[in-house]
């Protein structure tokens, strides 16, 4: 992600953050439809101890729903680009099985790997200068390689009556083909 691009996501976060605090408004979703979403991006997977790494985790709030589901012996890496957010969540759901780390994914280097990765809502926002689809690939192939079992992304479809300009909107047979070469 260039310069221009972080600093102009991590702006639009934080002012986000500024007017709703600790709320999935923040994060730029309606309220009630997280666990909804973490529900189907991890459909199927058992997480009873397993490690989870979490690209773009915002709050961390995929820590209160295993939480919410008693999930046992479950690790969370959470990654984000904005502090504020990792503060919350830290201050929310600490444990010696959660790790909130601040930085841009493709620039971090992890020494583990882990059972699962998610990204949800990651690759929602327009980038500047960049070509989308090269960035949102370059990020599948790590979570590829730093996955032992599944990774699991959500994205906003080009097969829809409406759109922002401020989101991007892929076409899914782009994103199925990118997938399927990894």
């Amino acid at each position: 992600m260039s310069d221009t691009s972080m600093e102009r996501v991590t702006d639009s976060y934080r002012k986000l953050y500024k007017n709703f605090g600790y709320s999935p408004k923040s994060l730029g979703w309606a309220n009630g439809k997280q666990f909804l979403r973490f529900h189907q991006l991890t459909r199927g997977w058992n997480l009873s101890g397993s490690s989870l790494l979490d690209v773009g985790c915002g709050f961390g709030d995929f820590v209160k729903y295993c939480r919410a589901l008693s999930i046992q012996k479950f690790s969370y890496t959470g990654i984000d680009l904005v502090e504020e957010f990792l503060a919350e969540g830290r201050a929310r759901f600490s444990g010696p099985q959660v790790t909130l780390l601040l930085g841009d994914f493709l620039e971090t280097e992890f020494h583990e790997d882990f059972d699962y990765a998610i990204a949800s809502g990651t690759f929602n926002l327009r980038q500047d200068g960049i070509d989308e689809y090269d960035y949102i690939f370059s990020n599948m192939e790590k979570m590829f390689a730093l996955s032992r079992r599944a990774v699991s992304i959500d994205f906003l479809s080009d097969q829809v009556d409406w759109a922002h300009p401020h989101n991007f909107n892929s076409a899914p047979e782009h994103i199925l083909s990118m997938a399927y070469r990894l």
